[in-house]
């Protein structure tokens, strides 16, 4: 496309008939239509009647640098960027709603990231950016390169000295973050952080150690770390005796440690104190209802809700408004003269969903259209057609792999690639009815009467119990957002709620419901939404006052 002020570019730099002139360190000659036709903030400065309209010379402030990029984009619809300036552009973009600047901004800096060509403190103050200008987009992708790089961001005067508690404490309760770094190697930047202006910041010293998972730093390091100065904190202190402890123990007993200990060795979800909450606190406002006769809930990249209807052998699909939009077609991956009797649904990252039938798990594309059928196969190598095996559970790890449960003896979870292909499989000792995995490679399991976290080997780690307020357990569906396990826990009389665990068994809260419920999901989406399923619909709560 011809952009249609690439000559005027030419007689703007020579001053040929501009007006007005934009200064911020230097003089800047444009043309107002230019201008105006590039940025929504100069069209409603020319056109609105204020009175930079008649002025030839406008103070504007920022980068003149970066501004000398814009205009050149105005006249041109050509940008050049660099990682030292990408900042700079961002935020008078943004600011002077050069709308068409800011996804070019994005482009350039995902294959910076990729390729790791913009040095660290250049993506913190990215991440300044966009948090200034709310810029969630860039914002996620800026946190999520420098954890990735913690180690070396965290040796950076930048980190030591201009990083915010807030920044800090974001950094720790990041799920992804674990992928990257060891505890101890995020022990020694948090530690780094705090003695680099102990005095100010020293009160943060409990709260952000007690979300590394200390039990995992050996004895020697961890007391080397936490010198005398955290150690004088009693709280502190405590943690240490506490890990020396648990390693005594691990000497005399074969007490599983994390079960023993759990805020040492797993995460409490990905949330501070203060947003778990808010969460909890709600309120919890029922938004809309839809669907019929539902029995397990999933929801697509798009949005798009896969609704399981055992009873009506069928899975509907819904807009993220729950507006009715089609049927999958499961009777052309199964037998016509018998009832495709679906259990559960899942979708991965790339919109492929996954419908478990009797022994079958039947695959469609992000459009809706049936791809193929496949087998769950148990550790021995046989096929859940053959041994005419119930296949309940589904969900996706984090590498993107499908587990699918087995419920009849023997039970086991069988784990696959995208396209169906056996990796591996493992026995379980309880029923996996409904599976929800975790940031950690466990599996949450619910069986209708208990709900366990098992580990890659299907080892129990812990089970979900009821010591807690509440009179009653009886676990159906089960999900897992922010490493914080939902559980649908509804009594025979009126009581019923979504009870949450951490991934070390910690009752953390609950959130009342009205109808007894089946299944569970978070939708991640503006304000918070709840989708609870319950005997003849799916309800949907919404908590305006929290948002992901």
């Amino acid at each position: 496309m011809n952009w249609p002020f690439i000559s005027t570019n030419c007689e703007r730099k020579r001053h040929y008939a501009t007006s007005p002139s934009l200064s911020i360190a230097d003089l800047f000659p444009a043309h107002k239509a230019v201008l105006c036709a590039a940025s929504t903030y100069f069209s409603a400065m020319f056109t609105s009647g204020f009175q930079e309209a008649s002025q030839s010379e406008i103070n504007i402030k920022g980068s003149s640098a970066a501004f000398e990029q814009l205009l050149d984009f105005a006249y041109t619809g050509v940008i050049k960027m660099n990682t030292h300036l990408i900042s700079d552009i961002i935020s008078m973009a943004s600011y002077m709603q050069f709308n068409k600047v800011v996804p070019l901004c994005s482009e350039f800096l995902n294959v910076a990231y990729d390729e790791k060509l913009i040095r660290l403190p250049d993506a913190f103050n990215v991440l300044n950016i966009a948090t200034a200008h709310e810029l969630p987009s860039f914002q996620k992708h800026a946190k999520k390169y420098l954890a990735k790089h913690l180690v070396e961001f965290s040796e950076t005067s930048v980190f030591l000295k201009d990083a915010s508690p807030e920044y800090v404490e974001s950094v720790l309760i990041r799920k992804d973050l674990m992928q990257w770094a060891k505890e101890e190697q995020i022990l020694r930047a948090v530690v780094a952080w705090l003695k680099q202006d102990w005095d100010n910041r020293r009160l943060y010293a409990e709260t952000f150690l007690r979300l590394i998972r200390l039990g995992q730093v050996p004895l020697a390091n961890l007391k080397q770390l936490m010198d005398a100065d955290i150690q004088a904190i009693p709280e502190c202190k405590e943690m240490i005796e506490e890990v020396e402890k648990c390693l005594a123990l691990k000497e005399t007993s074969k007490t599983l440690l994390s079960y023993q200990f759990p805020h040492l060795f797993a995460s409490r979800g990905r949330w501070t104190s203060a947003e778990r909450s808010q969460f909890f606190a709600g309120p919890w406002e029922r938004e809309r209802k839809f669907g019929t006769e539902d029995d397990n809930i999933a929801v697509c990249p798009n949005g798009d809700i896969a609704v399981v209807s055992y009873h009506n052998n069928s899975v509907g699909m819904y807009s993220s408004g729950g507006s009715y939009k089609s049927d999958l077609d499961l009777r052309q991956g199964m037998n016509p003269r018998v009832e495709p009797c679906p259990w559960d649904v899942t979708v991965n990252a790339d919109g492929i969903i996954y419908v478990t039938c009797d022994c079958y798990v039947l695959m469609y594309t992000a459009q809706y259209v049936y791809e193929g059928r496949w087998v769950a196969m148990s550790p021995e190598n046989k096929s859940s057609e053959s041994e005419s095996a119930e296949l309940h559970g589904l969900t996706i790890d984090r590498n993107g792999q499908l587990l699918v449960g087995k419920v009849k003896n023997p039970m086991y979870i069988s784990k696959h690639r995208q396209d169906g292909s056996h990796i591996s499989s493992i026995k379980v000792n309880i029923r996996p009815i409904y599976m929800a995995s975790t940031s950690y490679d466990t599996i949450v399991i619910s069986d209708h009467d208990n709900v366990r976290i098992v580990d890659s080997i299907g080892q129990v780690l812990h089970t979900l119990n009821t010591n807690r307020q509440v009179s009653f357990w009886n676990p159906f569906g089960v999900s897992c957002y922010n490493d914080i396990i939902f559980v649908c826990n509804s009594d025979l009389g009126n009581t019923h709620e979504i009870s949450c665990f951490s991934l070390s068994a910690e009752y953390l809260g609950s959130i009342a419901v009205k109808n007894r419920s089946y299944g569970v999901t978070i939708i991640a989406k503006d304000n918070c939404k709840l989708l609870v399923l319950c005997a003849d619909k799916v309800l949907m709560y919404v908590n305006k006052s929290f948002t992901l």
